[in-house]
């Protein structure tokens, strides 16, 4: 396994323990459940994500992006490694900036209830 896998794997594991961590701080009823459907769909995003970005956007924006593009058209990959290994480790860097990114936004963990937040003049209950 590849240094990129594992750092993908590293950055995976480090946002779902934080999920975990502070779904176990909030006292959220079913913690597991909720944190794997929350981790699961933040996958979902973050795989289209990698998907748009490494797929489309990167090759043309970058200077060795027809090298790249070869990858997604079945063409040799040796210069810039497997393909599943380019999406994987996007995807799970695209995950954990999500993730760890919420802190920054609201300090709100995406585990806390919506129902309890009010949206009348930022306050909270």
């Amino acid at each position: 396994m590849g240094f990129a896998a594992v750092g993908g794997a590293a950055l995976l594991l480090a946002a779902a323990g934080y999920l975990i961590i502070e779904a176990a701080n909030h006292g959220v009823q079913h913690r597991l459940r909720r944190v794997g459907v929350v981790v699961a769909m933040g996958l979902m995003h973050a795989i289209l994500v990698a998907g748009v970005g490494v797929g489309v956007l990167l090759p043309a924006f970058t200077s060795g992006g027809d090298t790249l593009a070869q990858c997604w058209t079945g063409g040799p990959c040796e210069d810039v490694g497997p393909a599943w290994m380019l999406i994987s480790t996007t995807a799970a860097w695209s995950f954990a900036a999500g993730v760890f990114g919420q802190v920054l936004w609201d300090d709100q963990p995406f585990t806390a209830p919506l129902s309890h937040l009010r949206w009348r003049r930022g306050a909270r209950s």
